[in-house]
């Protein structure tokens, strides 16, 4: 499944005129900061970045006001991602961010801030400081949304999100990941990639936990929004993976289910004619006369050694065929979070069953496209609602993690 972070905002001049510092400034900050604007106003952004990167460490080799030395390593921060430096980038943001939350700037600051450390992290591969970082910035958020807009909120949930996603962190994703769904339904988002992705981590998270009519409706607005915002009529991967999802998530759904999901997609923001549930059969399942039927009992994998160390959560969608004599073939990974951690021992445990083979006239014939789950856990408390406590505990350490 692809991941999809926000796109990085164009560059904004941040100017120290608001600062309270009445002192004037070191020459060697002046200077440096004078040739940033002149190179900002010439549209010169590399030199700009040059001259923003030598007045902040300027300031901080001058020891001048904090407040600003936080508005000059933002205005660094916001050019080296520009120009597609995040590893430069990324401790510009995270010392404004510090800063900021030593001085107690407005909610809207730290978490733009912290948000801005978290998209660096990200882009530059650091997924565990992008979601300690993203962690930061929901804090700032808190409980009051409507402090800061809602489109900010949204971002910031959804990195929270991606990044738990992405390190088995499938409680704390499944929360963020309804939390910016709810900021971006507030915020008007139109229909993208991001907003896509969103409902898809949702809908994992939401199955994961165990609430399937939720996961449904998620995975179909999902595919709905992914086929819309892809290559019109395209068979994409994102609409593959949906769709294996919505097959998956439907079986268990009753008559009364599928009415609620229809239902509850016709009142949604979103309800796009592509979104209207198909209640068919399981793909090819009504070619046959007799279905593949499980022989004997099905070997579970094994939980790996460093996942469990770590505390990994996970969950793994696996394609399959059964021959004509009864064993799997073609076992391949549909959807797994994370990625890569528990796929090899999934694949090993399905290659160990056995089926009593399908039929059609009474022949026995190879069965395509079967999909199972494996869900991987190391939360034993009895409840999900006990395990998501647990988790978001587990977050906020995380957040204050150095």
């Amino acid at each position: 499944m692809k991941q999809f972070i926000v796109a990085l905002s164009l560059v904004v001049l941040v100017t120290l005129a608001a600062s309270a510092q009445d002192d004037p400034l070191p020459d060697s900050v002046s200077q440096a900061y004078l040739a940033y604007e002149n190179a900002m106003a010439a549209q010169d952004y590399v030199a700009a970045s040059e001259a923003a990167r030598a007045a902040w460490q300027a300031a901080r080799d001058e020891r001048i006001d904090a407040e600003l030395i936080g508005i000059l390593a933002e205005n660094y921060g916001n050019l080296a991602l520009r120009r597609g430096l995040p590893e430069e980038a990324y401790p510009a943001w995270r010392s404004a961010a510090e800063i900021s939350d030593r001085l107690r700037a407005s909610q809207t600051e730290r978490a733009t801030r912290w948000y801005q450390a978290s998209l660096s992290a990200f882009a530059n591969g650091d997924i565990r400081d992008a979601r300690q970082c993203s962690l930061r910035a929901s804090r700032s958020v808190g409980g009051r949304e409507d402090s800061v807009a809602p489109s900010l909120a949204g971002d910031i949930h959804y990195m929270v999100a991606l990044s738990s996603g992405q390190l088995g962190r499938l409680r704390t994703m499944s929360g963020h990941a309804a939390l910016a769904l709810e900021a971006f339904e507030a915020s008007g988002r139109s229909p993208d990639r991001v907003l896509a992705n969103a409902h898809y981590l949702a809908g994992v998270g939401q199955y994961f936990e165990g609430e399937r009519l939720d996961a449904l409706y998620n995975f179909h607005i999902s595919r709905s929004m992914f086929a819309s915002v892809e290559a019109a009529g395209a068979d994409t991967d994102n609409v593959r993976t949906t769709t294996a999802w919505i097959q998956l998530a439907r079986g268990a759904a009753t008559a009364e289910d599928r009415a609620l999901v229809d239902a509850r997609i016709a009142a949604s923001a979103y309800p796009e004619t592509g979104a209207h549930p198909s209640w068919s059969d399981s793909e090819g399942a009504n070619i046959y006369d007799v279905d593949a039927v499980v022989a004997g009992t099905r070997a579970q994998p094994r939980y790996p050694v460093r996942a469990a160390e770590a505390g990994i959560d996970g969950i793994v969608v696996v394609r399959f065929d059964v021959t004509e004599s009864g064993r799997t073939d073609s076992a391949t990974v549909v959807a797994a979070a994370p990625g890569g951690v528990f796929d090899d021992e999934t694949l090993q445990a399905v290659a160990s069953w056995r089926y009593e083979p399908a039929q059609i006239g009474g022949q026995a014939v190879r069965r395509v496209g079967l999909l199972t789950r494996f869900q991987f856990t190391m939360c034993e408390l009895p409840t999900a609602w006990q395990c998501r406590m647990q988790s978001e505990a587990e977050a906020e350490a995380d957040a204050d993690a150095e």
